[in-house]
């Protein structure tokens, strides 16, 4: 990649402000929005120069920026960064996210502990950056979501050559691929925009780059008919759109999602073991806080 410096006016007139700059081109050609790549690396303000130009160009453009961290207090080079103050990016990829999802669906950490990320970024960011976070659980960046599943240690601790030869065996794809449905679940069902690396769909395997970015195939024993389920009830029902969020835990093992929106509620119940549990049959709406029935699921055959 190329060193540049971004204090150079020519550069930023070129890329960032000028008529005909990268920046305007891409959109003014039909682009929805830019992702900067590695946006630490890049000042505050000339962050803050790209978001305005952009807007310029298309109010409805969207930044989305590539933070590894906690957007609202993440510091870099000794600077706390001002990402979430509507000064540079409207959203970044929300890595925590796949770091606490995985961690429970490996049992490495418990539903409490899940439920307590979900709340702790809900409250953490401002609305606007929530509701758009990149929810995401694989990457170009990072090992392929079914691989991650697969293997009890951490695969990027063998070299190379051991990598290149990673493959699952059955009794591995078969946990990973049920596991891999649990993830997607939660990725759907949370606030912000569920982003699904290609080839996931498929239960693709993979360790660290280049072994993440195989070509795509279709396998004929993924889960594309999976994901298609799940973008079909995320676009038919509201609250999973734009609802209020209410997450519990049962036990360990049980995460609940509701969303609600105008009266109407959609409940998420992942369980990551093989004990079958009761849940109760009222809860309290989020909004009026009356007791209520909960409603048959919808579509559950989907989740089991």
């Amino acid at each position: 990649m190329p060193e540049v410096n971004e204090s150079d006016p020519a550069w930023q007139e070129y890329v960032i402000s000028g008529d005909d700059s990268v920046i305007k081109c891409w959109l003014r050609l039909g682009a929805s929005g830019w992702r900067i790549d590695v946006a630490d690396e890049l000042p505050d303000e000339v962050l803050s120069m790209i978001r305005d130009s952009a807007k310029a160009e298309s109010p409805d453009s969207v930044i989305i920026g590539e933070v590894w961290e906690d957007a609202v207090s993440k510091i870099s080079y000794g600077k706390k960064r001002n990402y979430a103050l509507g000064y540079s990016l409207d959203s970044v990829m929300n890595y925590p996210f796949r770091n606490a999802v995985i961690a429970f669906a490996k049992s490495k950490s418990s539903a409490f502990e899940l439920r307590d990320f979900l709340m702790s970024q809900q409250h953490n960011y401002p609305a606007p950056m929530y509701v758009c976070l990149m929810n995401l659980l694989g990457s170009h960046d990072v090992e392929r979501l079914h691989t991650a599943l697969a293997f009890d240690y951490d695969v990027n601790a063998l070299d190379r050559a051991d990598q290149s030869k990673l493959r699952p065996d059955e009794a591995q794809n078969n946990a990973a691929t049920a596991l891999q449905k649990l993830c997607a679940a939660i990725q759907y069902c949370v606030p912000g925009v569920p982003c699904l690396y290609y080839g996931d769909e498929e239960c693709l395997d993979g360790a660290r780059d280049p072994f993440n970015r195989a070509q795509f195939e279709p396998s004929g024993v993924g889960l594309h008919n999976f994901y298609v389920k799940l973008g079909e009830l995320r676009r038919s029902h509201p609250a999973l759109l734009m609802g209020s969020m209410r997450v519990s835990a049962p036990n360990p093992d049980v995460i609940v999602i509701e969303r609600e929106y105008e009266g109407k509620s959609v409940i998420c119940v992942v369980n990551r073991s093989n004990v079958v549990y009761n849940l109760p049959r009222k809860r309290k709406s989020l909004l009026s806080g009356e007791e209520t029935d909960i409603i048959e699921p919808i579509s559950a055959e989907i989740f089991t």
